[in-house]
């Protein structure tokens, strides 16, 4: 298996510093499409060596009137600050986003020339507008009858592996959701730490979140009957398998959190959804989705958009996949170019990126996979309460992209032990390249490989995990069956004096004893995400695994 940074390093290059190029070195802002610059916002980074004077100045009232401020306030408020110089396993620093910060600019106040204004003070790191983002435009598919995009992508065979594990949790964030559609009850992942009584009983900022959230109206409503998009993107992802009823989803047992972007005024199939969607990602991955959904964006490259998939990705843990773009066209579109978010196009169930019937999506040497795009079953809410429930085949890269995110929760839940870099590494190292097929040779480098979720299952790196010290010869620790529904088993190739901590995925201690032996048997453990660390004098081992409900 390759390197996953190594990858995006080459596939990404081009989307990452591109755009920054045309964008902020050559091409003032005022010369972009400034009818999608959300008015009177602009989004900035403090400077690490500025952060402890910016805190005060930012309340100044001379400072404020000096640069048209009506009000500054922290974008991810709830963020936490990391340690200094913290990484992750491959050594990518941790992402800093309490220094990031949205000013609301007085009541006429030109965006552009205040940007321009407070770079030259020389105290950030970036400073930009925010972006209107637009769900992708499902087209209408002139074809007749119901491909099986879960064949397509290899999804039956792997569901022999593994079906899914009810801790991996999938973040969708789209328009809206029909959560009481009769498919979609199922995968629903509760928040029971905060029931809906008015009061935000755990105390995490948001009130009564106990079945989502709604980035747009600041609530816990993720419904609009005049909206279909979110409802069938969730579908594809995370509709209730081998219930008898409707569809199955990809991600088969896995749990999905709905995450409403959009506000409740649509245009036929175009929705104007939140100023940039960002808060939406950094929600599920502050709520321990292990993949998040994004079948939106926009042409514009942003700094803040680049952190927030770097946040995800490192600090939390989550892959981040997003659709490519419907337009027929060869361009980057952002969050799906980002490096390190996974860039998903679509293709015919026969492979084929264009047969001459329907017209290609969007590819670029940023696109990394590809899924079926076309003629996919998916479900919508319709009629004027939104009360009638319909099956219907549809497509686009808004409906190519939860089938991969189905996949790669499908991944998560086979091997606990892989990162999210390592799981997205996984997915594209293990996809068909279908450039052969038909016209596909024209568009090399362009579309990605075709997943297969079951070759992706093959490698098995995670039967037994442990970390052998190469400082003693023949000394390691395994952790296994991981995933296990039952007992879980920690041994060790050598007896001696053995400290052993469990912590859950909060840090919590759930178990911290010593142990002298060779194996030691866990039992009783609530489903969910661990790490094992086990120590002696001269050595320190971790391991992560998953503990499932059978």
């Amino acid at each position: 298996m390759g390197n996953f940074n190594d990858h995006f390093a080459g596939m990404k290059q081009l989307s990452f510093f591109l755009p920054i190029a045309i964008g902020i070195l050559l091409l003032p802002f005022s010369l972009l499409a400034q009818e999608n610059i959300v008015p009177g916002i602009i989004i900035l980074k403090v400077k690490q060596a500025n952060a402890d004077a910016w805190q005060a100045q930012m309340s100044e009232d001379q400072w404020l009137a000096e640069n048209a401020i009506a009000s500054v306030e922290r974008k991810y408020p709830h963020a936490e600050r990391p340690e200094p110089r913290q990484t992750d396993k491959h050594g990518n620093p941790f992402v800093d986003l309490t220094r990031t910060y949205k000013l609301t600019l007085v009541e006429g106040a030109d965006v552009l020339e205040n940007i321009k204004k407070l770079e030259e003070s020389g105290q950030f790191e970036w400073v930009e507008p925010t972006t209107y983002s637009q769900s992708f435009t499902i087209p209408n598919d002139p074809q007749v009858g119901t491909l099986d995009h879960l064949l397509h992508a290899n999804l039956y065979a792997s569901w022999d592996t593994t079906q899914g594990d009810t801790n991996v949790i999938m973040g969708i964030t789209d328009t809206s959701f029909d959560l009481l559609h009769e498919d979609l009850q199922g995968n629903l992942k509760y928040n029971y730490a905060d029931p809906i009584d008015g009061t935000d009983n755990d105390n995490d900022g948001y009130t009564d979140n106990y079945r989502g959230w709604d980035i747009w109206g600041d609530d816990n409503g993720v419904f609009f009957t005049n909206d279909w998009h979110g409802t069938g993107v969730l579908a594809v992802a995370a509709a209730t398998t081998n219930n008898g009823v409707g569809m199955a989803g990809a991600g088969f047992k896995c749990k999905y959190l709905p995450v409403k972007i959009a506000n409740d005024a649509t245009n036929g199939n175009t929705t104007i959804v939140t100023a940039d969607g960002h808060d939406a990602i950094t929600y599920c991955a502050d709520r321990d989705c292990k993949v998040i959904n994004c079948s939106w964006g926009t042409l514009t490259y942003s700094n803040d958009g680049q952190d927030v998939v770097n946040y995800a990705t490192i600090n939390k843990d989550a892959v981040v996949v997003a659709a490519s773009g419907n337009t027929n066209a060869e361009e980057f579109r952002y969050p799906a170019s980002f490096y390190r978010a996974v860039s998903v196009t679509g293709v015919h169930n026969t492979d084929e990126f264009n047969n001459g019937v329907n017209a290609p999506f969007t590819r670029s040497d940023s696109v990394d996979v590809c899924a079926q795009g076309y003629n996919v079953m998916a479900t919508a809410t319709v009629g004027a309460s939104g009360s009638t429930e319909v099956y219907q085949t549809t497509g686009g890269t808004s409906i190519a992209s939860p089938i991969v995110c189905g996949a790669v929760a499908i991944i998560r839940s086979a091997y606990p032990c892989l990162t999210a870099i390592e799981a997205a590494d996984l997915l594209i190292a293990s996809a068909v390249d279908i450039e052969n097929v038909g016209t596909n040779s024209s568009y090399a480098g362009k579309i990605g490989k075709r997943i297969d979720t079951y070759a992706a299952l093959q490698n098995n790196p995670c039967l037994t995990v442990g970390v052998n010290d190469v400082s003693r010869e023949e000394v390691s620790v395994s952790v296994y069956p991981n995933p296990s529904s039952d007992q879980v088993n920690i041994t060790m190739s050598q007896a001696d004096n053995w400290h052993v901590q469990v912590l859950d995925t909060k840090g919590r201690i759930i178990i911290n004893q010593q142990f002298k032996g060779t194996n030691m048997v866990l039992s009783g453990l609530a489903a969910g995400f661990y790490v094992a660390r086990i120590s002696n004098d001269e050595q320190d081992f971790s391991a992560r695994f998953s503990v499932i409900t059978p």
